[in-house]
């Protein structure tokens, strides 16, 4: 892990595990990382120290000791990026058993946005998401480019989207702490038939409270944030599958199909056929 100060808060990286490949050492990816990450912190006039996990170990009881007795010496409050969103989950599960509260005391960021490691973890994990199609259209040109006989090519590197952010770093205080929950949870059921009422009942406050907490932290409504979520889900279905579009919304939380083309085409000038049809002659890289 590596630390360094902004604003009082620490922050951590926590690598690659030695062992979890066949006792391997650590990937190259997980140092440049960590390089990567220390850089950014260097540039900013912070310090970096890297979390040691000892030698390869296949007992896990034994480095989650040492994980946990790392955290608890670190200054609260902390923030955490690990290599991979797997690391990230050890680190809220040795969180958890030590007694330390994710977000308020240490913040965790992952790396990959695995949907199932993020969307099961406690509390949700928040992770950097990568350009995956991005990689892939650069590795189909590069095993191209070798079948018609050119060299070998440097080694390419790739970007990221954004950081998807769930729960583990989410301001916990006040208006934001609602908000960050609604977010949650919307996340996780925009396809179904819920309502703000639903979402007020998960944050556990008033209807009134959560529509003031979005209009001071969002400026929308609940209503509108659900609403921006699920046309989301509309435009990534309708670039990522060929379900016909008579299906997409209600698939996405829609339950009036033609409520959703009306909104559909206010929202982005043009029908779901038409989005459709220009995403797919455009292709995911332009």
């Amino acid at each position: 892990m590596g630390l360094g100060r902004e604003r009082g808060r620490e922050t951590a990286f926590l690598p690659h595990r030695r062992d979890e490949i066949g006792g391997l050492q650590p990937r190259h990816w997980s140092n440049e990382r960590f390089d990567g990450f220390a850089g950014q912190l260097a540039a900013n006039g912070k310090t970096v120290v890297q979390y040691r996990s000892g030698r390869p170990r296949s007992d896990w009881g034994k480095e989650q000791t040492n994980l946990i007795r790392f955290l608890r010496d670190l200054s609260k409050p902390c923030g955490i990026l690990a290599a991979l969103d797997e690391r990230a989950k050890q680190v809220l599960n040795a969180c958890h058993m030590c007694g330390i509260s994710v977000p308020e005391q240490i913040s965790v960021l992952g790396v990959n946005n695995e949907h199932f490691i993020c969307e099961t973890a406690i509390p949700t994990l928040s992770s950097i998401e990568p350009e995956l199609e991005e990689s892939g259209y650069m590795a189909a040109a590069a095993l191209d480019h070798l079948m018609h006989g050119g060299a070998i090519p440097n080694v390419e590197t790739y970007g990221v989207k954004g950081i998807v952010e769930r729960l583990s770093t989410s301001d916990m205080s006040g208006k934001s702490r609602i908000v960050s929950i609604a977010e949650d949870f919307i996340r996780r059921n925009a396809t179904t038939p819920i309502a703000p009422s639903d979402i007020a009942v998960a944050c556990r406050c008033s209807l009134r409270l959560l529509q003031r907490s979005f209009a001071a932290v969002l400026g929308v409504s609940p209503a509108q944030r659900l609403r921006q979520e699920r046309l989301s889900r509309v435009c990534d279905m309708l670039a990522k599958t060929s379900t016909p579009l008579e299906l997409v919304g209600g698939m996405c939380g829609f339950q009036n199909a033609k409520h959703l083309k009306t909104l559909f085409k206010r929202t982005y000038s043009q029908t779901m056929g038409e989005y459709r049809l220009k995403i797919n002659v455009r292709g995911p890289s332009s």
